[in-house]
């Protein structure tokens, strides 16, 4: 990688990170929530399950908040003001993933609604700027249209099921609106990591 020119590396880096975010989250919380039949119960100490889900969800704010990092880095030159607010975006989805994580480490009832409820506020910070975004990165021709079309279909879906979850209603948003986002956030990282954007 020494001798990749530096926005190559940038490229690379944030596609890995994208992976690793996508994995890490998955796992862990798949594991995380699996406690919750213990929780919701009684307090619990904290199982060997929980300790590892919440490590694998602290990875997953690491990664997503050094993908904002790594695409200021390689995409300020273009539009600075675009990229900083997706570096913030980012970064505010990591934290608010990240209080969740800590919260639901307390092993009580109320902490596992919280660790729900910031993650669709996360995903509904995440996903409406990432929609405009993508957006500019297609009007730029910094890639294929296809693509970005994609991201920009996949984060809208997920604006709403985010916003579905975070009203006051006896409904759960159906998991389908994940998908267009899930394909996007498995190809473009690949796209990234072998391709990577239009203009050095």
């Amino acid at each position: 990688m020494n001798k990749l020119k530096p926005f190559r590396r940038y490229e690379i880096i944030a596609g890995i990170g994208f992976i690793l975010a996508t994995i890490s989250y998955s796992i862990g919380n798949a594991l995380v929530e699996s406690q919750l039949p213990q929780i919701k119960s009684i307090s619990t100490t904290i199982t060997t399950s929980l300790t590892i889900g919440a490590v694998l969800e602290l990875i997953n704010s690491v990664s997503v908040i050094t993908i904002g990092f790594m695409f200021y880095l390689r995409l300020k030159q273009f539009n600075k003001n675009l990229v900083l607010g997706y570096l913030i975006s980012r970064f505010v989805e990591g934290t608010l993933l990240l209080v969740g994580t800590l919260s639901f480490l307390q092993s009580y009832i109320a902490p596992f609604y919280l660790h729900q409820a910031l993650f669709n506020i996360a995903m509904l910070s995440l996903s409406i700027y990432s929609t405009i975004f993508f957006l500019a990165l297609m009007k730029d021709k910094l890639g294929p249209h296809w693509l970005f079309l994609l991201g920009v279909i996949g984060y809208a879906a997920l604006c709403v099921y985010a916003s579905i979850n975070l009203l006051p209603l006896s409904m759960i948003a159906p998991l389908w609106l994940f998908g267009p986002g899930a394909i996007f956030e498995l190809v473009f990282p690949l796209w990234l990591m072998v391709k990577g954007f239009n203009k050095p």
